[in-house]
């Protein structure tokens, strides 16, 4: 296999899901998701990151991802895919459906979202005096565990970032050699926006997307052998200074409906055309299927 010098690869959030409806209001994510999710892997994009159904019993919510990983595969086999969290106090509720598909070898990819992050909540006079947390944080002792777990089944990682503490963090486990194959370093920024709704402010929950930003994380993360991406939470990412920036320093790209909150009036379909043709206009060439997993050094799975 004969690789661009350049690869880009692009992962979009294809769910359209809204926090600030009521739950009579909310619709299912599974049929949007799925079509929107085809659509750009047509495209070109390489990774899916999808919502279920919160609303359902959680045996229907882990037969939901289930159904969504084949469904999708049957179509796209090399696409790498990976769930939003299920809701839940400990470790393996919160993952109970990541176990599962690791066991139904429907698994090629999950989230860890080291330290996580308090979102504010703004008061009737616009301060935050409340918060919201990411129900989804772990501790260092649950990191280490779901790192365990991803080296058994070889499951690349999307390593959520918050803070530089958390790069730090993946550093020691790549100088380990114990970072699976495929994974990815996903800098949040912070957007403008509370992240599933409709243009609703709130306060920063950290790093604004600037080049200042992008050059702290960078530094960071040093010379490890774990690419990485920008990406950003209620906001849209292409607006901002650091997509240019992540394009030409070598950086990756997230994109997604789900992210921008009201912020972009683009589809998931149209993002992905559009930071196409950005890295078209500094000699990055987009790979998807078996290039993007070649180029991620993926080795294919001999059937057990």
């Amino acid at each position: 296999m004969t690789l661009p010098s350049n690869p880009f690869i692009i992962e979009v959030a294809v769910s359209h899901y809204r926090i600030d409806r009521p739950k009579s209001e909310q619709i299912s994510v599974y049929e949007p998701s799925l079509i929107a999710a085809r659509e750009c892997l047509d495209a070109g994009a390489s990774i899916i990151h999808y919502h279920h159904d919160w609303a359902l019993s959680r045996e229907q919510q882990i037969e939901q991802v289930t159904r969504f990983q084949r469904e999708l595969r049957t179509t796209h086999p090399d696409a790498l895919m990976y769930p939003a969290p299920m809701k839940g106090e400990r470790l393996w509720e919160i993952n109970e459906h990541v176990k599962a598909l690791a066991e139904s070898g429907d698994l090629n990819m999950f989230s860890i979202e080291m330290g996580g992050v308090e979102y504010a909540v703004s008061d009737a006079d616009g301060l935050p005096s409340s918060g919201r947390k990411n129900f989804a944080a772990a501790d260092f002792a649950d990191c280490h565990e779901l790192v365990t777990f991803a080296n058994e089944y070889q499951a690349p990682i999307s390593f959520g970032v918050y803070s530089l503490g958390s790069v730090y963090w993946i550093r020691e486990y790549a100088a380990r050699g114990l970072i699976p194959a495929g994974s990815f370093i996903k800098i949040w920024f912070a957007g403008r926006y509370v992240t599933g709704s409709h243009l609703e402010p709130q306060m920063r929950f950290g790093l604004a997307p600037t080049e200042r930003a992008l050059d702290a994380c960078l530094e960071a993360i040093g010379d490890i052998d774990v690419p990485w991406m920008v990406s950003a939470q209620g906001d849209a990412i292409l607006d901002s200074a650091v997509a240019q920036l992540a394009l030409e320093r070598g950086g990756h790209i997230r994109v997604g409906i789900e992210d921008v909150s009201g912020a972009s009036g683009m589809s998931n379909l149209e993002m992905v055309e559009a930071v196409k043709l950005m890295a078209s206009k500094v000699d990055r060439t987009v790979v998807s299927g078996k290039d993007a997993k070649g180029y991620l050094g993926m080795k294919e799975k001999v059937p057990a």
